[in-house]
């Protein structure tokens, strides 16, 4: 899948599953995808998770945009972070449609928790993001309370 990475042994990101990229993902043995976006899966990609018996959580759907300049609200990051951090969902996949804005800024803010310092986080967020980093990405996760989880 494009922007695909491991995260952690066990944990995996990537842009939305496309069809292409389900013989590869089925070699992950995934128990769990979670998805950030507000956008729905392709109904294929619905149906290859229920066969291969894979949890899908759409956090995405159930936040939709954040109301403020935040990329992502931090209510969604919360549960997403309380998601991954529950070793029984592994391995895990954590998904956006474009593998870079709520994703990267869902690992940077998991960065955060395991205590990098904030140029290593920056500095990965935008290894995956390339030319479409945004500041307002960058910012939010310089800002991010790791108290709230």
């Amino acid at each position: 899948p494009e922007n695909y990475g491991i995260v952690e042994p066990g944990i995996y990101r990537a842009s939305a599953l496309k069809v292409h990229s389900l013989a590869f993902v089925s070699n992950l043995h995934l128990k769990t995808l979670l998805h950030l976006s507000p956008e729905p899966l392709c109904p294929v990609i619905e149906t290859f998770l229920q066969q291969s018996a894979v949890n899908l959580i759409h956090l995405g759907a159930r936040e939709g945009k954040p109301a403020s300049w935040k990329p992502v609200s931090e209510n969604m990051m919360k549960d997403a972070l309380e998601i991954i951090l529950d070793d029984s969902m592994y391995p895990i996949m954590v998904t956006c449609s474009s593998g870079i804005q709520q994703t990267g800024t869902f690992v940077g803010c998991l960065r955060r928790l395991q205590k990098w310092n904030l140029t290593s986080i920056i500095e990965e967020y935008r290894r995956y993001a390339g030319n479409k980093a945004h500041y307002a990405n960058e910012q939010f996760l310089e800002l991010f309370d790791e108290d709230i989880v």
